[in-house]
């Protein structure tokens, strides 16, 4: 007997009103619950031949929950067929970070695997779109981030972990990635004031180290610095000096923009500086950063530069063979 169009719409609607009543079932769970939705007499559900009509129609639901499961209609999850959802999920940022915290109380988690039990919480893997998947991530990444930044979550071979409460005030050790976006919210947390000194003592360190004689280094402070923060003059091995300009910028996520670096370069060459630098807590804009790249004399040094060149020197940071610790002697004056 050939499955008509009618009999295709009467048993996705079985299907369909089979799973909305149980949620989810295993596949001779939902075969069995859909042909009883069919309108079968009881003597033919009886009839279990293989030529009855039962069986019949059991193959029918089969190949049309494959084709459901093909088209999206239909997902699993552990061995069981659900309805997908239409709809998007909104995902709320408070009850993510609430269910990252209680998952992470429970065991350590690698990233994928933390984001795939956050799609099982919050059913954005039963949804046709992808797009409350990504939000998901997304929003889950930056709590993530930030639980790292301020010690309360760590990582380790078996993934991200809770610090107890003795760690979260030890400096105990940490992976250079992980200890990098703690470095930086350190530095954020301590000001501007502390970030411009940090800087001054930072290049005069690199100077030092990569064979300069630093002449002069110093922090110049106030609101009428012209738009400089740090004055630098070095002399090579020739004999070659060099007057080179800070500006520093402490912040925690606003872009430095085209605009401000504009206004440091003009400060650089109305004050006869021979090299800039721009240096900044965060990250650079990305007219900010053609800018800068056209520039000959000027450089940026977004985070992730000014972690690798504390790294270098390191300025700020103890290692070890456990990994990346404060250099408290510093992050303390």
């Amino acid at each position: 007997m050939k499955m008509t169009d009618d009999m295709r719409v009467m048993i996705d609607e079985a299907i369909t009103s089979f799973l909305g009543e149980v949620q989810a079932a295993k596949r001779n769970e939902l075969l069995d619950g859909a042909v009883a939705r069919l309108g079968l007499t009881e003597r033919q559900l009886q009839n279990r031949d293989a030529a009855s009509k039962y069986h019949t129609m059991r193959s029918y639901v089969g190949n049309r929950v494959d084709e459901m499961m093909r088209n999206g209609a239909l997902c699993r999850r552990d061995g069981c067929y659900l309805l997908t959802r239409e709809g998007l999920v909104i995902v709320e940022e408070g009850r993510c970070e609430s269910q990252i915290r209680a998952l992470l109380a429970k065991a350590a988690y690698h990233k994928p695997a933390l984001f795939e039990a956050l799609d099982r919480y919050f059913g954005t893997d039963l949804t046709l779109s992808g797009r409350d998947d990504a939000m998901v991530h997304s929003i889950a990444g930056s709590i993530l981030a930030r639980m790292v930044r301020d010690g309360e979550v760590s990582t380790g071979a078996d993934g991200y972990f809770l610090c107890s409460s003795d760690q979260k005030s030890t400096n105990h050790p940490m992976p250079p990635e992980a200890f990098k976006d703690a470095f930086l919210a350190r530095l954020r947390r301590m000001g501007g004031p502390f970030f411009e000194r940090f800087l001054c003592n930072l290049l005069e360190k690199y100077y030092t180290v990569t064979g300069r004689t630093v002449l002069v280094c110093e922090v110049t402070g106030g609101s009428n610095d012209g738009g400089v923060d740090v004055v630098v003059d070095t002399r090579d091995g020739l004999g070659f000096l060099e007057h080179v300009m800070v500006q520093a910028k402490c912040r925690e996520r606003s872009q430095v923009s085209e605009k401000e670096v504009r206004e440091f370069y003009g400060a650089l060459t109305a004050l006869s500086g021979s090299r800039g630098i721009y240096a900044t807590t965060s990250t650079f804009h990305e007219g900010a950063k053609r800018l800068l790249d056209s520039l000959d004399n000027c450089v940026g040094l977004d985070g992730d530069r000014l972690f690798a060149l504390a790294d270098m020197v390191s300025y700020g940071i103890v290692k070890s063979k456990k990994g990346y610790c404060f250099d408290e002697a510093i992050f303390k004056k």
